[in-house]
């Protein structure tokens, strides 16, 4: 038998101004950096293990997790984040809402999506899935002024 050891992600904030400890895969985050380790083992329900560098000793509780959130935002994956969002109650949609909610065609839709300038779907099953509020956020960039 074979045991695989999977590593928490850990992200640990340092003050760059009073640092000369940085390393590996970094994040900016407003005007610290967090080093990020074990990104790839993010995802929803996963726990991550955060801490201060001893530069960073001088923020307190709530400024680190907010700035403890924002870089876990930065780094999970898109799959992780999309997961996330949905756990919190976000609006699932088929293609057919899909078309309504943005008011294209299928083509343009799909031609959006190939371009990268619409997210891909989610997948239930066969069923094609798009989140709401990625989509129209998405959407938006997209829009000219007549």
């Amino acid at each position: 038998m074979t045991m695989t050891l999977i590593c928490a992600p850990t992200i640990i904030l340092h003050d760059p101004a009073n640092c000369d400890c940085l390393q590996g895969d970094l994040v900016q985050v407003e005007r610290y950096v967090a080093e990020v380790r074990h990104r790839q083992n993010l995802g929803l329900d996963v726990p991550v293990q955060v801490g201060l560098c001893s530069c960073a000793q001088h923020v307190s509780d709530n400024e680190m997790q907010r700035l403890l959130q924002a870089a876990a935002r930065a780094v999970a994956p898109a799959h992780a984040l999309r997961q996330s969002a949905v756990a919190d109650g976000g609006t699932l949609v088929d293609e057919r809402k899909a078309l309504e909610l943005l008011g294209c065609g299928h083509t343009t839709f799909w031609k959006l999506i190939k371009e990268g300038r619409l997210p891909p779907p989610m997948k239930l099953g066969r069923k094609n899935l798009w989140l709401v509020e990625e989509l129209r956020r998405r959407y938006a960039v997209t829009l000219r002024a007549a």
